[in-house]
Order: C-alpha cells, then structure tokens, then sequence
C-alpha cells in the first residue's frame, strides 16, 4: 500500500469541492476487495476523490503506454470506465437505469416526430436546400466495412 499512496498523492488542493478531510484505505487481495474510511467522508466529496484518482492512474497509463499505442490505450479504458460505471449504477439503482421506453425505435421514433415538427415549420426553399444538404451527407458517408 505505501507504493499506491505514494502515487496516489496529489499537490491540487482544490480537486475537493469542500474542506472535508478523510482517508479512503483500498487493498485489493486474493480476488477480493476491501476498503475503509477514515473520518467524515459526504457523497461529493467521496466520489470528486475517486474519480480524481481513477483520472489521474488513467492519465499515467496511457502516459506508460507503449509508443504509437496511446490511443488504444485510452480507448481502453474510456470502454472499461464506463461498463464498469454502467454496471455500478445498474446495481445501485436498477429503478433509473433499467429503462424499457428507452429502446433504439423509441429514440428513432422521438426523433422523426421532431424532424417532422420542424419540417412542418419551413417552407418549399428550405426544404429543397435541406433535401440537397442531405443528399451531400449521403454521398459522403460510406458504409463502414
């Protein structure tokens, strides 16, 4: 743990929106995970640490990646941040995540209605220009392979 501390210590003062003080002990054992802490630790304050902490080990490992695989390197770990932060939230509050009316044609459907509502409001020029505009969009896009 003494190397994770020494590594994990950061000079900003300000990376806490308040002036609570607390510690946060993570040790990570035969596939287990243990914490502890230390002190008076709100919401806020607790996540603004974790998440400064898990930017700045993701800063460093893309820094230590090997050259010319920097991006891949953060790609990766943008993808395995937000599973693990989807994941999290889906089983802390399955309520607001678990959303049904959220499917792909309810998103489509929701926006037709809106690019229908807008349609409806424009005139014969603005709809000739919008229909060439989209054909250059068309042209342009080439499906992936």
């Amino acid at each position: 743990m003494e190397d994770l501390a020494r590594t994990a210590r950061f000079e900003d003062p300000n990376f806490l929106p308040t002036d609570e003080n607390f510690s946060v002990m993570i040790k990570a054992e035969e596939g287990k995970i243990y914490f502890e802490t230390h002190g008076e630790a709100r919401a806020e304050p607790f996540i603004a640490a974790m998440t400064t902490v898990i930017l700045e080990f993701f800063k460093k490992a893309v820094e230590n990646a090997p050259a010319g695989k920097e991006l891949l390197a953060k790609e990766a770990l943008y993808n395995l941040l937000n599973i693990s932060f989807s994941g999290t939230l889906r089983l802390f509050a399955p309520e607001y995540t678990e959303r049904p009316d959220l499917t792909a044609d309810a998103i489509r459907q929701a926006e037709d209605s809106l690019i229908d509502e807008a349609y409806v409001g424009t005139n014969r020029q603005q709809r000739r220009q919008a229909a060439r505009e989209l054909d250059k969009i068309k042209k342009a896009v080439k499906p992936r392979s």
